[in-house]
């Protein structure tokens, strides 16, 4: 089990020492958002890792969109894109993990 994560933070309950685990379902979907958001070609040890999300430029905006995020979360096992949208200089990717479903929103002012 890993532990989970909050805006790159480990989650500490008042109180405790050791960090909150996730569980499986959790675990995929903070793996995802983990690739979803490293810039592509930025992580030295693996340039494949991350998404291009940062970089999408052109028109439909969403179908550039959809496809980084599909080219990214691909190593992810267990994990598909449903659907994207964006508005307001924010992409909220819907994807399933497992079949439970989860939303996870990338938001870069000068980016995307």
């Amino acid at each position: 089990m890993a532990y989970k994560l909050i805006d790159g933070d480990y989650v500490v309950p008042q109180g405790e020492k050791t960090p909150t685990e996730c569980d499986y379902i959790d675990e995929l979907v903070q793996n995802a958002q983990v690739v979803l958001t490293a810039k592509r070609r930025k992580f030295y040890p693996n340039k494949n890792f991350g998404s291009h999300i940062y970089s999408t430029h052109g028109e439909p905006i969403e179908a550039y969109l959809e496809l980084a995020a599909r080219q990214a979360v691909d190593t992810v096992d267990g994990v598909y894109i449903k659907s994207v949208s964006y508005s307001d200089n924010k992409a909220t990717i819907v994807l399933t993990a497992n079949d439970t479903e989860r939303t996870v929103i990338i938001s870069n002012e000068s980016n995307i």
